[in-house]
């Protein structure tokens, strides 16, 4: 886009990145977690920064869609978002000024609390709001 770098850190407050994920209907059913998916939460929520300042769930059930009249048997009724935020403070101001990989930016924005919208996904799973595998058809790719 040809604009410089420094101007850039400088004249942004903050970058935001959104997906959509269908929301489970009220009918949804309670689970207990498969091994497999129980390790991938517990990988995720423990790649959450302590400065995120969020509350995490407890990690013991999760829901699957069942299906009723209300959302013609889909098992999901509406949508969410999960996003991130990407604030930009002195120090990824200063990574962005000196040219820093976009690896690097992103390392130092998780350090500082930012969510990925993957994490904000997988605690969205752990609320009951969506499945896991919603947010792995929006957001696994963006985590990699």
């Amino acid at each position: 886009m040809n604009v410089d770098s420094d101007e850039l850190a400088t004249s942004v407050n903050a970058f935001m990145a959104q997906r959509l994920v269908r929301k489970l209907c009220s009918c949804k059913e309670k689970i207990d977690i498969p091994e497999n998916t129980k390790n991938e939460i517990e990988k995720t929520i423990a790649s959450i920064s302590p400065q995120a300042k969020v509350v995490i769930s407890k990690i013991d059930k999760i829901y699957q869609p069942k299906g009723c009249e209300k959302c013609n048997y889909l098992g999901y009724k509406g949508r969410s978002t999960i996003s991130e935020v990407l604030v930009i403070d002195k120090e990824i101001e200063k990574l962005i000024s000196l040219n820093a990989l976009s690896s690097e930016v992103k390392s130092k924005a998780i350090e500082n609390g930012m969510l990925t919208m993957y994490q904000d996904g997988v605690l969205k799973v752990l609320e009951g709001e969506t499945t896991l595998e919603e947010v792995n058809r929006v957001a696994k790719d963006e985590e990699d």
